[in-house]
């Protein structure tokens, strides 16, 4: 095996070893033609887990998004998990025409409930504000301060990509097409 063999294989495994995602919602109904439902969103962490039950790597993830969170500080969480609320944005997200990376940020009070949030990046507004909607109508455990109850901000991030269905493929093969090229008339 070649040095781009080797080269190829290592970056295969680096790529996986990086790309780890912990849950996935697959689409309700598969594809026409297949009986394999696709993968509809990746969540990096267990997503029908509320944050008591998430493992401490897990919670690492969760907590990697604050950068001044102390020792026995909490972010805020959806108290039930994030499967509701990716079930909710699930359907959104099969209307979306745009790629792209969304990042918001919820306010939420000591008694768990949102009162307000901010897009901070989106590739489409509109898309933003209803995922900004379904957030603020989440119940959300709330964000924990040297042991008590605190105001706090939920940040939610998510890069998803619009698929086009797998069954439209146009292959543009230039030599092929070359030969046929329409030239007007002078």
């Amino acid at each position: 095996m070649g040095i781009m063999g080797r080269v190829a294989i290592a970056a295969a495994i680096a790529f996986t070893a990086t790309a780890a995602w912990a849950d996935v919602l697959y689409e309700d109904v598969p594809e026409t033609g297949s009986n394999i439902p696709r993968v509809a969103m990746r969540w990096p962490v267990t997503i029908s887990s509320t944050y008591a039950e998430l493992s401490p790597g897990e919670r690492a993830v969760v907590r990697g998004d604050y950068v001044s969170l102390g020792a026995n500080d909490e972010p805020p969480y959806p108290l039930y998990g994030m499967k509701p609320v990716l079930l909710d944005m699930q359907a959104i997200r099969i209307g979306a025409t745009d790629d792209g990376k969304i990042t918001l940020v919820v306010r939420v009070d000591p008694a768990g409930k949102p009162r307000g949030f901010a897009i901070l990046r989106a590739p489409d507004e509109g898309v933003a504000k209803v995922f900004g909607w379904v957030l603020m109508h989440s119940a959300f455990k709330p964000a924990m301060c040297a042991g008590q109850a605190c105001e706090g901000d939920y940040v939610f991030r998510y890069d998803f990509a619009h698929r086009r269905p797998s069954n439209f493929v146009v292959d543009w093969n230039e030599q092929l097409w070359a030969s046929f090229a329409w030239k007007p008339a002078l």
